[in-house]
């Protein structure tokens, strides 16, 4: 048994966790040299078990993080850093040339030195149209721009993506499909036979989440949400695309604060069988981990979670993910407050990975048919409103159900726009005299 400090104790560290493999190197140049790192390569192949740290929102004050991870990097306590978008709370000021950029990288060197240090981009990286992030660091393949990339390790897919595509003002849909379309054809080779079996984890990190439960209307659960809902332009949405991928676990962040929600899917919970919710589940895991440490503190939650949220925190802290093996991944929230206490822990566990096993059926969705014509769709959705408006006033009107009827209705536009597109716009001209076609004005 080999036995390594952790700042906040003593812990037990696998034996195959602990990489004597490392390379020591000096960066720099005619004008200087750095000091001497000793950098830990992971190991090859899929056959082993990595510990990844994750969080977002770790700014250069109140980084309240900081201190373990720059000690537990030192120490080779893990294996890889997710940093899920917000670098540092300044990176988007005009102001003094950059020099707060500089002086987070100097922070974070005690850990970038000595393990991969994988990132995706957040808003408070969009200065000069995110320069600087773009130029900092080095991310593999992707765009080669940093704006989303994937990569592995032990036998995990990992995607970063950007949020902010759906939310600054650098956004265009042809920004939103280039994006899609990488995602889809990334997740398409991911799900190979020989890929999905090597690697059956796959794992996305974006910087503002699909869902939360803290006081923000904007992200709590609203159906206009374009990340998880697409936009006017381009309706095909990531939340779609996941599902249908079968992603087993999505990282997030923005949200100073820590949740942990139920398996999910079109804010329906999708747990798995038997007594424990992360047993097989019906749908993809959800973490928001955004609590590390910035100088505008911790964010608020609503006073009552959504049925989807399983556990929820504001004290500062980060995310322990050790991918056990190809069955069983586990998580732990540490919490600064509490001295390194674990405050949280969860083994989400999966016989079986792939495209197309899940199955947790939104309830609006219950026809074995979708329509087959524009009249058909508008009565389909119409017998939806009524079903929930019908019985007594009183017996109605949940959180829930009236989220679902604003979904219902979202969804309506996108459904009659993705239908004309497809039927008449993708190479199957209709005559403008067609029954199914006349009247309807999209």
């Amino acid at each position: 048994m080999l036995i390594m400090p952790a700042v906040w104790g003593f812990i037990y560290v696998r034996p195959e966790q602990v990489h004597l493999s490392y390379s020591v190197y000096v960066a720099g140049g005619p004008e200087g040299w750095s000091d001497k790192f000793r950098f830990n390569a992971t190991k090859d192949g899929s056959d082993w078990s990595p510990r990844l740290i994750v969080y977002g929102d770790m700014g250069n004050e109140n980084a309240r993080a900081l201190p373990y991870l720059q000690l537990d990097a030192q120490r080779g306590q893990f294996d890889a850093v997710l940093h899920a978008g917000q670098l540092q709370h300044n990176m988007l000021v005009f102001q003094n040339d950059a020099k707060v950029g500089d002086e987070f990288m100097r922070q974070i060197e005690a850990i970038a030195a000595y393990v991969p240090y994988m990132t995706c981009v957040g808003n408070h990286e969009s200065a000069y149209n995110f320069s600087n992030y773009r130029n900092r660091f080095t991310m593999p393949g992707g765009d080669g721009t940093n704006m989303y990339f994937s990569w592995n390790i032990g036998p995990a897919h990992i995607i970063s993506f950007n949020t902010e595509v759906y939310y600054s003002r650098h956004a265009t849909t042809e920004n939103i499909k280039r994006q899609y379309d990488w995602l889809e054809a990334d997740l398409q080779e991911a799900n190979q036979p020989a890929n999905r079996a090597a690697r059956p984890w796959i794992i996305t990190m974006g910087h503002r989440p699909m869902y939360c439960s803290n006081d923000d209307s904007k992200l709590r659960s609203n159906p206009s949400n374009p990340i998880r809902n697409g936009t006017a332009a381009f309706w095909p949405n990531l939340e779609d695309l996941f599902y249908k991928y079968g992603v087993d676990l999505e990282f997030y962040a923005h949200k100073h604060s820590y949740e942990r929600l139920f398996p999910m899917y079109k804010s329906k919970v999708c747990n798995g069988s038997g007594s424990d919710p992360y047993t097989n589940p019906s749908g993809p895991v959800h973490i928001i981990t955004g609590s590390a440490g910035n100088k505008e503190g911790q964010s608020k939650f609503q006073r009552k979670p959504s049925a989807w949220s399983a556990f929820r925190t504001a004290d500062y802290g980060f995310t322990i993910m050790d991918i056990i093996n190809s069955t069983h991944l586990a998580l732990n929230q540490v919490s600064i407050e509490k001295e390194g206490q674990i405050i949280d822990s969860v083994v989400l566990v999966k016989d079986k990975h792939g495209a197309g096993l899940y199955n947790c059926v939104w309830d609006i969705n219950c026809r074995s048919e979708g329509p087959r014509n524009l009249p058909e769709m508008m009565g389909y959705y119409m017998s939806v409103v009524n079903d929930c408006m019908s019985g007594e006033a009183d017996t109605m009107k949940s959180e829930d159900e009236l989220r679902s009827l604003g979904y219902a209705a979202d969804r309506l536009t996108m459904d009659i726009r993705g239908w004309v597109s497809e039927r008449w716009m993708g190479g199957r001209q209709r005559d403008k005299n067609d029954d199914n076609f006349r009247g309807f004005r999209i």
